[in-house]
């Protein structure tokens, strides 16, 4: 398991993203919020911002982190002591079938080389739900263009190995889950999952 260095904080700290992100926790905290559930596994958690907002909001929730980042577990222990975080890689993982009510994979699709092993994996953790986002594109790479980010890429990350439009991520979720439920929160796309 190769350990990446972590740049997932730096959205956190820009003025621009910070409004958007905001609107985008709370639909997450809605759709979470809106299922009977009180045990949730965030693979891909980086340093557990997303785990700490809905903490903040759902005293109930009984979450675990998992990220393939050293230095993001570490931040996300100072950050969220009243959360689990563990490092381990996404696409195998050491827990049981249905070992969770719930199952995020928030903004870490995009990533990695084979997103469809992580959404299985998911699936199979997962007692009945999962709630996975990506950046909506085209419009994602506009808004880094128009900020002045990746002006090479046209605005594109390096890091973003995938681009999905609304339907190829529905399409592609379809797969794997019975019920999809899309959220558009521009610039992203959410998606709640059941099986």
């Amino acid at each position: 398991m190769k350990s990446r260095k972590s740049t997932n904080i730096q959205k956190y700290k820009d003025p621009l993203v910070v409004m958007p992100l905001n609107r985008f926790l709370k639909i997450i905290n809605q759709l979470v919020n809106s299922l009977n559930i009180n045990k949730v596994l965030d693979i891909g958690c980086g340093e557990g911002f997303v785990v700490r907002y809905l903490i903040s909001k759902n005293k109930n929730l009984k979450i675990e982190g998992i990220d393939i980042s050293e230095d993001a577990i570490v931040l996300a222990r100072k950050l969220c002591p009243e959360a689990f975080f563990l490092r381990g890689d996404i696409t195998s993982l050491n827990y049981s079938d249905q070992s969770f009510d719930l199952v995020l994979g928030i903004e870490i699709l995009e990533h990695l080389s084979n997103p469809e092993m992580a959404i299985s994996e998911a699936r199979r953790l997962c007692r009945k739900y999962c709630i996975f986002s990506v950046p909506l594109e085209p419009y994602f790479s506009i808004c880094n263009l128009l900020r002045g980010k990746n002006i090479k890429r046209w605005g594109r990350p390096p890091e973003h190995l995938w681009n999905w439009s609304v339907g190829q991520f529905k399409a592609l979720l379809e797969r794997y889950f019975n019920k999809i439920k899309i959220k558009t929160v521009f610039p992203w796309v959410i998606a709640l999952c059941e099986r």
